[in-house]
């Protein structure tokens, strides 16, 4: 089964009640985790991104993060993402881990060629960050700024968000 077909078969499944949710009674292991990194990795990326050390913990005040540490080099990855370790389901880790896939794809991969230009590598929500929008979209993954939490508790569809 190719990547993208395994991820759609993870968006597919059945979601929590919504007083389930509201617990965020997903809790992913940290081999998890790195399955579905390497599955976004495959599926979006072509394999391109070297896996970033992944911090998880209730420390973390958003979703997810991604943190430039050192200076982007090709061979291996100079950001951090860090992420919380607690989900309304599946479907947030995938969607919030995109995210920052995107982002770490800015540091890690554009941001050598910035470099080389004279110019300093950048993790942002401009152009550059949605270049994979329309094959995230594809596979069910929306690719946003900003995400309204009501909305999802509304309508219990990512692409509402």
């Amino acid at each position: 089964m190719t990547a993208q077909a395994q991820l759609i078969k993870l968006l597919e499944t059945s979601l929590p009640c919504l007083s389930q949710q509201r617990r965020k009674p997903y809790r992913p292991t940290e081999q998890e985790i790195n399955q579905i990194y390497s599955l976004i990795n495959r599926a979006i990326f072509d394999a391109e991104l070297t896996r970033p050390h992944i911090v998880t913990g209730r420390e973390v005040d958003a979703l997810g993060w991604c943190v430039g540490l050192r200076s982007p080099k090709r061979r291996r990855s100079g950001c951090v993402i860090r992420l919380t370790d607690k989900w309304y389901s599946i479907h947030w880790l995938i969607f919030v881990l995109s995210h920052e896939m995107c982002h770490q794809y800015q540091w890690d991969i554009l941001g050598p060629k910035r470099l080389a230009q004279g110019r300093r590598p950048l993790i942002s929500h401009g152009p550059s960050f949605f270049q994979h929008r329309d094959r995230l979209e594809a596979i069910g993954i929306p690719l946003r700024k900003v995400v309204h939490i009501h909305r999802w508790f509304q309508y219990q569809d990512l692409k509402k968000l």
